[in-house]
Protein backbone atom coordinates (compact mmCIF):
# COMPACT_ATOMS: atom_id res chain seq x y z
CA UNK A 1 0.00 0.00 0.00
CA UNK A 2 1.10 3.53 -0.75
CA UNK A 3 2.57 5.57 1.98
CA UNK A 4 0.68 8.85 2.48
CA UNK A 5 1.01 12.21 3.88
CA UNK A 6 -0.51 13.44 6.77
CA UNK A 7 -2.52 16.01 4.28
CA UNK A 8 -4.12 12.84 2.43
CA UNK A 9 -4.84 10.76 5.55
CA UNK A 10 -7.73 8.68 4.51
CA UNK A 11 -8.94 8.88 8.31
CA UNK A 12 -9.69 12.22 9.20
CA UNK A 13 -9.90 12.64 13.09
CA UNK A 14 -11.61 16.22 13.23
CA UNK A 15 -13.76 17.97 10.92
CA UNK A 16 -14.43 17.69 7.44
CA UNK A 17 -13.38 16.53 4.47
CA UNK A 18 -14.11 16.63 0.85
CA UNK A 19 -15.17 12.73 0.82
CA UNK A 20 -18.44 11.96 1.32
CA UNK A 21 -19.63 8.44 2.05
CA UNK A 22 -23.78 7.98 1.03
CA UNK A 23 -25.79 4.88 1.29
CA UNK A 24 -29.26 3.56 0.56
CA UNK A 25 -30.53 5.12 4.25
CA UNK A 26 -28.35 7.92 4.41
CA UNK A 27 -30.02 9.07 0.77
CA UNK A 28 -33.69 8.26 2.11
CA UNK A 29 -32.71 10.61 5.05
CA UNK A 30 -31.31 13.95 3.12
CA UNK A 31 -34.23 13.70 0.63
CA UNK A 32 -36.54 13.03 3.80
CA UNK A 33 -34.91 16.61 5.51
CA UNK A 34 -35.33 18.39 1.92
CA UNK A 35 -38.92 17.34 2.22
CA UNK A 36 -39.42 18.60 5.75
CA UNK A 37 -37.31 22.57 5.02
CA UNK A 38 -39.53 22.50 1.40
CA UNK A 39 -42.79 21.74 3.96
CA UNK A 40 -41.48 24.86 5.86
CA UNK A 41 -42.29 22.87 9.49
CA UNK A 42 -40.18 24.27 11.96
CA UNK A 43 -37.60 23.48 13.57
CA UNK A 44 -36.00 20.01 11.66
CA UNK A 45 -33.88 17.82 14.02
CA UNK A 46 -30.84 15.85 12.98
CA UNK A 47 -30.36 12.88 15.88
CA UNK A 48 -27.21 11.06 16.20
CA UNK A 49 -24.99 10.31 18.85
CA UNK A 50 -21.35 11.75 19.02
CA UNK A 51 -19.00 10.36 15.72
CA UNK A 52 -22.14 9.57 14.03
CA UNK A 53 -22.17 12.02 11.05
CA UNK A 54 -24.22 14.54 12.07
CA UNK A 55 -22.74 17.38 11.18
CA UNK A 56 -21.19 15.81 7.83
CA UNK A 57 -24.76 14.98 6.47
CA UNK A 58 -25.47 18.85 7.78
CA UNK A 59 -22.91 20.04 5.78
CA UNK A 60 -23.86 18.05 2.77
CA UNK A 61 -27.48 19.27 2.86
CA UNK A 62 -26.18 22.69 2.80
CA UNK A 63 -23.67 21.82 -0.16
CA UNK A 64 -26.58 20.19 -2.22
CA UNK A 65 -29.50 22.28 -1.49
CA UNK A 66 -31.90 23.30 -3.93
CA UNK A 67 -31.40 26.67 -5.39
CA UNK A 68 -33.92 28.17 -3.51
CA UNK A 69 -32.48 27.57 -0.18
CA UNK A 70 -30.49 30.71 1.32
CA UNK A 71 -28.92 29.39 4.72
CA UNK A 72 -27.15 31.56 7.31
CA UNK A 73 -24.72 29.47 10.14
CA UNK A 74 -25.62 30.06 13.47
CA UNK A 75 -22.67 28.62 15.65
CA UNK A 76 -23.64 26.89 18.99
CA UNK A 77 -21.63 29.16 21.47
CA UNK A 78 -23.03 27.85 25.29
CA UNK A 79 -23.27 31.72 26.46
CA UNK A 80 -25.25 32.57 23.71
CA UNK A 81 -28.33 34.45 24.95
CA UNK A 82 -31.77 34.69 23.12
CA UNK A 83 -30.74 38.53 22.19
CA UNK A 84 -27.44 37.45 20.98
CA UNK A 85 -29.00 34.78 18.50
CA UNK A 86 -31.15 37.55 16.96
CA UNK A 87 -28.03 39.64 17.07
CA UNK A 88 -26.13 37.14 15.48
CA UNK A 89 -28.50 36.16 12.88
CA UNK A 90 -28.77 39.83 11.63
CA UNK A 91 -25.11 40.38 11.68
CA UNK A 92 -24.51 37.39 9.25
CA UNK A 93 -27.18 38.70 7.05
CA UNK A 94 -25.55 42.15 6.68
CA UNK A 95 -28.53 43.87 8.88
CA UNK A 96 -28.94 46.29 11.22
CA UNK A 97 -27.78 45.05 14.67
CA UNK A 98 -28.06 48.55 16.60
CA UNK A 99 -31.45 48.67 17.86
CA UNK A 100 -33.76 46.11 20.04
CA UNK A 101 -34.21 42.80 19.74
CA UNK A 102 -37.40 43.44 19.09
CA UNK A 103 -36.38 45.97 16.20
CA UNK A 104 -34.03 43.43 14.91
CA UNK A 105 -36.35 40.77 14.53
CA UNK A 106 -38.76 42.86 12.59
CA UNK A 107 -36.00 43.87 10.33
CA UNK A 108 -35.32 40.34 9.85
CA UNK A 109 -39.15 40.05 8.93
CA UNK A 110 -38.51 42.13 6.31
CA UNK A 111 -35.66 40.74 4.99
CA UNK A 112 -37.76 37.05 4.46
CA UNK A 113 -39.94 39.40 2.68
CA UNK A 114 -37.82 39.95 0.06
CA UNK A 115 -36.66 36.84 -0.03
CA UNK A 116 -39.86 35.51 -0.32
CA UNK A 117 -40.52 37.82 -3.55
CA UNK A 118 -37.79 36.13 -4.61
CA UNK A 119 -39.16 32.19 -4.11
CA UNK A 120 -36.75 31.32 -1.55
CA UNK A 121 -36.48 30.52 2.19
CA UNK A 122 -34.04 30.89 4.78
CA UNK A 123 -32.55 28.05 6.41
CA UNK A 124 -30.93 28.46 9.41
CA UNK A 125 -28.34 25.97 10.16
CA UNK A 126 -26.82 24.63 13.74
CA UNK A 127 -24.51 22.83 14.52
CA UNK A 128 -24.51 21.07 17.71
CA UNK A 129 -27.04 22.95 18.83
CA UNK A 130 -27.08 20.36 22.15
CA UNK A 131 -24.44 22.78 23.24
CA UNK A 132 -26.69 26.11 23.35
CA UNK A 133 -28.79 26.81 26.78
CA UNK A 134 -32.37 26.74 26.85
CA UNK A 135 -32.42 30.22 26.53
CA UNK A 136 -31.21 30.06 23.06
CA UNK A 137 -32.22 27.04 21.84
CA UNK A 138 -35.97 28.59 22.83
CA UNK A 139 -35.52 31.88 20.58
CA UNK A 140 -33.84 29.37 17.98
CA UNK A 141 -36.84 27.20 17.93
CA UNK A 142 -39.86 29.66 18.25
CA UNK A 143 -38.34 31.85 15.58
CA UNK A 144 -40.83 31.15 13.00
CA UNK A 145 -43.44 32.31 15.15
CA UNK A 146 -41.98 35.68 16.07
CA UNK A 147 -42.41 36.88 12.58
CA UNK A 148 -45.00 37.67 10.14
CA UNK A 149 -42.97 36.17 7.01
CA UNK A 150 -43.34 31.96 7.32
CA UNK A 151 -40.29 30.92 4.81
CA UNK A 152 -37.67 30.22 7.62
CA UNK A 153 -36.68 26.92 8.49
CA UNK A 154 -34.69 25.92 11.46
CA UNK A 155 -32.15 23.06 10.95
CA UNK A 156 -30.48 21.64 13.86
CA UNK A 157 -28.16 18.33 14.45
CA UNK A 158 -27.72 17.43 17.88
CA UNK A 159 -27.48 14.74 20.22
CA UNK A 160 -30.45 12.39 21.14
CA UNK A 161 -31.45 14.15 24.23
CA UNK A 162 -32.18 17.14 22.24
CA UNK A 163 -35.76 16.50 21.14
CA UNK A 164 -36.99 15.71 24.42
CA UNK A 165 -34.91 18.56 25.75
CA UNK A 166 -37.16 20.81 22.74
CA UNK A 167 -39.88 19.15 23.94
CA UNK A 168 -39.87 20.61 27.17
CA UNK A 169 -38.85 23.83 26.39
CA UNK A 170 -41.58 24.75 23.56
CA UNK A 171 -44.53 23.11 24.93
CA UNK A 172 -47.52 21.13 23.65
CA UNK A 173 -46.78 21.30 19.74
CA UNK A 174 -43.38 19.53 20.19
CA UNK A 175 -45.04 17.26 22.82
CA UNK A 176 -47.59 15.93 19.93
CA UNK A 177 -44.53 15.04 18.06
CA UNK A 178 -45.11 17.74 15.34
CA UNK A 179 -41.15 18.69 15.52
CA UNK A 180 -39.59 16.96 12.19
CA UNK A 181 -37.22 14.57 13.46
CA UNK A 182 -34.19 12.30 11.55
CA UNK A 183 -31.98 10.10 12.72
CA UNK A 184 -28.51 9.82 11.15
CA UNK A 185 -28.50 5.88 10.21
CA UNK A 186 -25.13 3.85 11.21
CA UNK A 187 -22.81 1.61 8.72
CA UNK A 188 -23.13 -1.60 8.70
CA UNK A 189 -20.64 -4.36 8.50
CA UNK A 190 -21.12 -4.63 4.92
CA UNK A 191 -20.93 -0.85 4.70
CA UNK A 192 -18.21 -0.56 6.89
CA UNK A 193 -15.79 -2.27 4.72
CA UNK A 194 -17.36 -0.42 1.58
CA UNK A 195 -15.87 3.09 3.88
CA UNK A 196 -12.71 2.15 4.70
CA UNK A 197 -11.95 0.81 1.03
CA UNK A 198 -13.55 4.27 -0.50
CA UNK A 199 -11.60 6.24 2.28
CA UNK A 200 -8.27 4.13 1.21
CA UNK A 201 -8.81 4.12 -2.76
CA UNK A 202 -9.97 7.93 -2.00
CA UNK A 203 -6.77 9.04 -0.68
CA UNK A 204 -4.66 7.49 -3.35
CA UNK A 205 -4.02 4.64 -1.26
CA UNK A 206 -3.78 0.72 -3.31
CA UNK A 207 -5.19 -2.12 -2.03
CA UNK A 208 -6.48 -2.61 1.96
CA UNK A 209 -3.03 -2.57 3.45
CA UNK A 210 -3.18 -4.02 6.95
CA UNK A 211 -7.37 -3.65 7.09
CA UNK A 212 -7.98 -7.45 6.31
CA UNK A 213 -11.55 -9.13 6.93
CA UNK A 214 -11.34 -9.33 11.05
CA UNK A 215 -9.66 -6.11 11.37
CA UNK A 216 -12.55 -4.48 9.32
CA UNK A 217 -15.50 -6.56 11.54
CA UNK A 218 -13.75 -5.61 14.48
CA UNK A 219 -13.86 -2.16 13.85
CA UNK A 220 -17.41 -2.15 12.68
CA UNK A 221 -17.94 -4.26 15.85
CA UNK A 222 -16.46 -1.68 18.52
CA UNK A 223 -17.33 1.68 16.13
CA UNK A 224 -21.59 0.24 15.91
CA UNK A 225 -21.25 1.78 12.58
CA UNK A 226 -20.36 5.34 13.62
CA UNK A 227 -18.07 7.21 10.59
CA UNK A 228 -16.09 8.87 13.20
CA UNK A 229 -15.25 5.90 15.41
CA UNK A 230 -14.83 4.30 12.21
CA UNK A 231 -11.78 6.74 11.59
CA UNK A 232 -10.26 6.38 15.44
CA UNK A 233 -10.04 3.13 14.88
CA UNK A 234 -8.63 2.73 11.28
CA UNK A 235 -5.89 5.46 11.96
CA UNK A 236 -4.58 3.53 15.02
CA UNK A 237 -4.73 0.45 12.61
CA UNK A 238 -2.74 2.59 10.33
CA UNK A 239 -0.48 4.19 12.99
CA UNK A 240 0.54 0.78 14.07
CA UNK A 241 1.33 -0.43 10.91
CA UNK A 242 3.81 2.54 10.14
CA UNK A 243 5.42 1.93 14.02
CA UNK A 244 5.70 -1.72 13.15
CA UNK A 245 7.17 -0.65 9.53
CA UNK A 246 9.68 1.32 11.23
CA UNK A 247 10.87 -0.85 13.87
CA UNK A 248 11.80 -3.36 10.82
CA UNK A 249 13.31 -1.02 8.83
CA UNK A 250 15.14 0.12 12.15
CA UNK A 251 16.32 -3.86 13.12
CA UNK A 252 17.45 -4.51 9.45
CA UNK A 253 19.21 -1.13 9.33
CA UNK A 254 20.96 -2.42 12.83
CA UNK A 255 21.42 -6.20 11.20
CA UNK A 256 23.29 -4.26 8.02
CA UNK A 257 25.77 -2.43 10.66
CA UNK A 258 26.58 -5.30 12.20
CA UNK A 259 27.09 -7.19 9.19
CA UNK A 260 29.57 -4.80 7.95
CA UNK A 261 31.40 -4.23 11.03
CA UNK A 262 31.57 -8.06 11.64
CA UNK A 263 32.82 -8.19 8.11
CA UNK A 264 35.89 -5.44 8.53
CA UNK A 265 36.88 -7.10 12.07
CA UNK A 266 37.14 -10.82 10.80
CA UNK A 267 34.55 -12.35 12.97
CA UNK A 268 32.75 -14.76 11.52
CA UNK A 269 29.06 -13.07 10.63
CA UNK A 270 25.69 -15.22 11.92
CA UNK A 271 23.04 -12.88 10.46
CA UNK A 272 22.49 -15.48 7.55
Amino acid sequence: METHSPQRSPFPRNGLDSYFFTTPALRLRMDLIQEYVRRGGTPVLILGEPGAGKSTLLNQLVCRADHNWRAVRIPAVASFSADDVVTFLNAELRLSTRMSADEMLREFDRWLERLSVRGQVAVIVVDNAHDLDDEALTRLATLRDDVGTKNVCILMTGEPGLRSRLNALIGPAAASGAVPTVSVPCLDKREVASYIDMRLYHAGMEGRGPFNRSTIDDIARTSRGHPGQINAMANDVLNGVRTGDRLQRAQRHIRHFMGQWLTASGEPRTDR
